[in-house]
């Protein structure tokens, strides 16, 4: 499965814009995107400061909008 990250300096962090080929923005939706949630819970910050412990379940979602969670 293809991933792309990209580098946000607003954040200071990275963020996937495309898993599958399925990118941000797509459709004509700008608000749209990729979100992780670890354990049901959106951390709110880039996934590559987010440190993993064992057991923790990671699910990502396609969302057209920021606003929509889990």
């Amino acid at each position: 499965l293809a991933l792309a990250t990209q580098w946000n300096p607003l954040l200071g962090s990275l963020y996937v814009s495309s898993i599958g080929g399925l990118a941000e923005k797509h459709a004509d939706h700008p608000g749209s995107g990729w979100k992780y949630f670890v354990n049901g819970a959106e951390p709110g910050y880039g996934c590559n400061a987010y440190v993993l412990s064992d057991g923790d379940s990671i699910v990502w979602k396609y969302v057209l909008s920021s606003g929509e969670g889990l």
